[in-house]
């Protein structure tokens, strides 16, 4: 698994908050967070996105890659990372994929806690 994001000084890796979804191009594999509805505060990882703009994300716990859910991209915050090397795709049948998600989305998810950045809902 590969992803990409700034690097700080001492050579760690930020996740940076880029804004909401809406009107913005979001791509497969997008590091993404929930900031409405009862999953607020959740991440997530894009996996498509329908000709109406909503886009399709899934966490690999309660919304696997093979049941991905429908979001509205204005109730969704974008980071400047994208997961490459994990298969996104509902259809590709790739054992452990869920589970390789769900690893890579909790170590962003500790490394935005360990930052002491507070939760920007705003956009």
């Amino acid at each position: 698994m590969r992803s990409e994001a700034a690097e700080t000084s001492d050579g760690d890796r930020r996740v940076t908050a880029m804004g909401l979804a809406r009107g913005r191009e979001v791509e497969k594999g997008q590091v993404v967070r929930s900031v409405r509805g009862r999953d607020r505060h959740r991440w997530y990882v894009v996996i498509d996105q329908d000709k109406e703009g909503f886009l399709y994300v899934a966490d690999g716990e309660r919304r696997p890659i093979a049941r991905p859910k429908r979001k509205n991209p204005k109730h969704l915050l974008v980071y400047d990372q994208v997961l490459t090397g994990i298969p996104l795709s509902p259809d590709a049948g790739h054992k452990g994929a869920d589970a390789e998600l769900r690893q890579a989305l909790q170590e962003i998810a500790d490394s935005f806690n360990h930052d002491g950045e507070e939760d920007d809902d705003t956009g």
